[in-house]
């Protein structure tokens, strides 16, 4: 039984004693402050959301049309390695999952240009999903892997970066769950290091089951001499990294947007690093139920994907652009 019913149960039985007109009296003054409260919880919650959407915007609203540009080429994905797409997939099932929080909480009306290809011109603004691992454009801007960029040059701009994605020194590999596949994928170990020479390297249980993960957002200029058409690179080490910016738009606490805002100095252009936490592989058919085609893999064996639950900022600093 509902705890508000045992309450009002336990009210009414109190006034047994009381006149019919005093307990009219006493029950409708507990109704009222009843809707009270719930009108006063209501009031709060529609506060924050307001407050949230406000620092998103001014964290990821980008001027004008918006364009998505997903992952599609992991650099370990050879004819041996299970890192290829499936049949009629245009993108990774995290850079997907990735794309429909970015629809539903900032971009209602943001297009593909991996699943509708277009010359990237057409648009403002570029959201890069992915890392330089599976994503060619923020190969572009970051560099590869295995020589990555400590400054962004471009015709107009540039940028010293404060973190970047490395690929990993050792042969450490972990096991990372995708949608529609009847096995992990076996990934090296790529990880985030800081100008400074700090590593923040993704952790696997004692099985080699990645359980932490961590996301890059960068955003920059465009290549372009207007200054309000920008760049977002969004992505983690591994594919539950990417998909984590979920958790960025819906979950992480209010205070710690506001805390990345005072830290950019409200200023378009930043770098802003994240540890998410508590991965777990969860069936993909909850997880993508538009995409019946990720439940059952070929082998009649349950599709999973590996998700995090939690998430936390680590830092966040502002790029100084420089013409």
């Amino acid at each position: 039984m509902p705890q508000y019913r045992k309450a009002l149960i336990k009210s009414l039985n109190g006034l047994q004693f009381l006149s019919k007109a005093g307990r009219e009296v006493l029950v409708v003054g507990w109704i009222c402050k009843t809707v009270q409260n719930l009108s006063v919880t209501l009031r709060d919650k529609m506060l924050a959301s307001d407050k949230r959407k406000q620092c998103l915007k001014e964290l990821f609203d980008l001027t004008g049309s918006v364009a998505v540009i997903q992952g599609t080429d992991h650099l370990q994905g050879t004819k041996s390695a299970p890192f290829l797409l499936l049949p009629n997939e245009y993108t990774y099932p995290s850079d997907l999952k990735a794309t429909a929080a970015l629809n539903h909480w900032v971009f209602p009306e943001i297009r593909s240009l991996v699943e509708e290809p277009r010359d990237p011109g057409y648009t403002d603004s570029l959201i890069c999903l992915g890392s330089p691992v599976n994503n060619r454009v923020a190969r572009k801007y970051l560099g590869h892997p295995n020589k990555p960029n400590r400054v962004i040059e471009t015709p107009y701009y540039r940028a010293e970066l404060h973190f970047n994605h490395v690929a990993p020194s050792s042969k450490e590999i972990v096991l990372n769950w995708q949608a529609g596949r009847d096995e992990p994928w076996p990934e090296r170990n790529w990880y985030i290091m800081s100008k400074e020479g700090r590593d923040f390297i993704p952790r696997p249980d004692e099985k080699g089951v990645l359980r932490i993960d961590y996301l890059l957002i960068t955003r920059i200029p465009r290549e372009m001499p207007s200054s309000i058409k920008s760049v977002l690179l969004i992505g983690g080490t591994h594919g539950a990294g990417t998909q984590g910016l979920e958790l960025v738009l819906k979950q992480i606490d209010i205070t710690k947007l506001e805390e990345m805002l005072n830290k950019m100095e409200h200023g378009l252009y930043y770098q802003a690093l994240f540890r998410l936490y508590e991965i777990s592989e969860k069936p993909s058919g909850k997880l993508f139920p538009s995409k019946p085609e990720f439940s059952i893999y070929r082998k009649g064996t349950e599709s999973f994907h590996s998700v995090a639950d939690q998430i936390e900022l680590v830092d966040v600093r502002p790029l100084r652009i420089e013409s």
